[in-house]
C-alpha cells in the first residue's frame, strides 16, 4: 500500500489527532476514531504503537489572564481564541485565587494595577508557593518604578496598554515556547 503523508487535522474530546486525508462526512464524525488511507474507520488503539504516537498530540494549556477592565478582558479573550488559544478569565487577585486551577495554565497575564492586591504581589505570592509559571504584565500606568519591580518578578514581558496584538501574540508565544 502506497504511503499516504498525514496532512488533516481533527479535534476530538480535548485531542487534536493528525490524521490522513479526510471526507467531510468523515471529519464530523463522532468518537475518538482514527482514519485509514482507506476512509475506514479505526479505534486508535488498534493501530500499531508507532503510529499512534505520531498521531495523537496534546492541545495547549489555558493562557490565564487577570484584569479589573471588562472591556479588556473581552478583548484579550478574543484575540487568544482566534489564534488558537484558550483564555481563563478572572477579574481580580481574589477570583483567580478562589477559583484558578494552576496546572491548566501555560502562562499568566497579569494587570500590574488591580484591585486590591496588585498583579506583581499576585506575581510573588505565586513564586512563595513553588508555582513557577511565566508572567506577562500588562499595565495603563507605564513607569519606571513598575518596570523594575515587574523585571524583578520575573515577567517574560512587560507591555504597555494600548498594546499591539502582535506584541502581545509574540509575548504570549514567548512565555508558552
Amino acid at each position: 500500500m502506497a504511503r499516504v503523508p498525514l496532512i488533516d487535522t481533527v479535534l476530538w474530546d480535548n485531542m487534536i489527532t493528525r490524521t490522513f486525508p479526510l471526507s467531510a462526512e468523515m471529519r464530523d464524525a463522532p468518537g475518538r476514531r482514527a482514519w485509514t488511507p482507506l476512509g475506514k474507520s479505526a479505534p486508535t488503539r488498534m493501530l500499531p504503537r508507532a503510529i499512534r504516537r505520531r498521531l495523537i498530540v496534546p492541545t495547549r494549556k489555558a493562557v490565564f489572564v487577570v484584569d479589573d477592565d471588562p472591556g479588556m478582558l473581552k478583548g484579550i479573550e478574543r484575540l487568544l481564541q482566534v489564534h488558537g488559544f484558550d483564555a481563563e478569565l478572572f477579574h481580580s487577585a481574589e477570583d483567580f485565587h478562589s477559583r484558578a486551577k494552576l496546572h491548566e495554565a501555560s502562562c499568566l497575564v497579569l494587570d500590574v494595577h488591580l484591585q486590591g492586591k496588585s498583579g506583581i504581589e499576585l506575581s510573588n505570592e505565586l513564586g512563595t508557593y513553588g508555582r513557577a509559571l511565566p508572567v506577562i504584565f500588562i499595565t495603563a500606568n507605564d513607569s519606571e518604578y513598575t518596570r523594575k519591580a515587574a523585571n524583578e518578578a520575573g515577567c517574560v514581558a512587560y507591555l504597555a496598554k494600548p498594546f499591539s496584538a502582535r506584541s502581545f501574540l509574540d509575548a504570549i508565544e514567548k512565555a508558552v515556547a
